[in-house]
């Protein structure tokens, strides 16, 4: 009987656990909706970049609703400041 107890609980802190875990993951979703791929990529020089291509993935939008804005000159050594915004409604948030 006692071995059957301690299933059950083992059982339930294992539900709990992850049911937390889900309540923490979806909360980071609402606060950063933008994965991004690489938080620092390299672009060689004289080679074409497209911000874009560094979304991996866009929670709870559209990826079409992603504005990005940047200063990227290709022709020049340095680094470079991209921003990624999510558009809703005529608001940036």
């Amino acid at each position: 009987m006692t071995n059957k107890k301690r299933k059950d609980t083992f059982g339930n802190g294992l539900i709990a656990f992850l049911f937390i875990c889900m309540i923490f993951l979806m909360g980071y979703a609402f606060k950063n909706p933008i994965l991004l791929y690489s938080t620092n990529p390299e672009v060689e020089i004289n080679h074409e970049y497209d911000p874009k291509t560094n979304i991996q993935q866009v929670f709870y939008h559209s990826d079409s609703s992603v504005q990005v804005s940047s200063d990227i000159d290709t022709k020049r050594v340095g680094n470079y400041t991209v921003t990624y915004q999510i558009k809703k409604a005529h608001q940036i948030i």
